[in-house]
């Protein structure tokens, strides 16, 4: 039995329409109530912190073991942004394979 046969057009519309309701009254909430208080920007901060403190060093490892694709990644985008990648892929080319390799880019002609 599938689930599809037992929601019906009116059942499946109540419930998108619930969840769009409580997405917006939740949206409204921080908005209005949270965001302005000034316990709630504490906690939130206090909040951050703390998952800072305890991921420094993940974040840390994740941009030591991508500083290579970064590198590269930033070299492309600055030969695109004036239109010699055909320099990029001659001056650059352990960056070119890389991207390249990874199949961030597509073969420069």
């Amino acid at each position: 039995m599938d689930i599809q046969e037992d929601i019906s057009e009116e059942v499946l519309h109540r419930i998108v329409t619930a969840y769009k309701k409580k997405l917006q009254m939740d949206r409204n909430r921080y908005h209005k109530v949270i965001k302005e208080n000034p316990d709630a920007m504490e906690k939130n901060r206090v909040r951050s912190r703390e998952h800072y403190k305890k991921n420094k060093d993940k974040k840390k490892k994740y941009y030591e073991d991508n500083k290579e694709v970064n590198i590269s990644r930033n070299s492309y985008y600055y030969y695109k942004k004036i239109n010699k990648l055909s320099q990029f892929k001659e001056k650059k080319t352990e960056h070119y394979e890389c991207l390249l390799g990874r199949g961030l880019i597509d073969p420069i002609e």
